[in-house]
């Protein structure tokens, strides 16, 4: 299942920040363009935070992380056979998605 991405076009400015930070690592050989890189990663979070914000970008609740790592689990589970023939546990599945075993469940019922 593929899921749309969060942006089709990536403004110039966004453009222009990852060119400068390229530009900043490949000229980096001394180690003394690390405040400039700093500042043009900040830069680059600021610039996709905006572009967020602006598109109005909701929340697709299938794509959770916690219930994405449950279904990722599931079907890696069933696809393996070294999987299926593990003695899992409650706590061990969820340990394996990342969550506590109350979380789990609430995923699985």
């Amino acid at each position: 299942m593929r899921h749309p991405p969060a942006w089709r076009d990536v403004n110039n400015a966004i453009r222009h920040c990852f060119k400068q930070i390229a530009k900043a690592v490949a000229e980096n050989h001394n180690r003394n363009s690390i405040s400039r890189i700093a500042v043009f990663l900040n830069e680059l979070l600021l610039l996709l935070l905006e572009m967020l914000r602006q598109r109005g970008i909701s929340l697709n609740p299938s794509l959770s992380i916690s219930r994405r790592s449950v279904e990722l689990f599931l079907t890696d589970l069933c696809g393996s056979l070294d999987n299926l023939s593990h003695q899992w546990s409650i706590i061990n599945i969820a340990e394996q998605c990342g969550l506590g075993v109350t979380c789990f469940i609430q995923y699985c019922t």
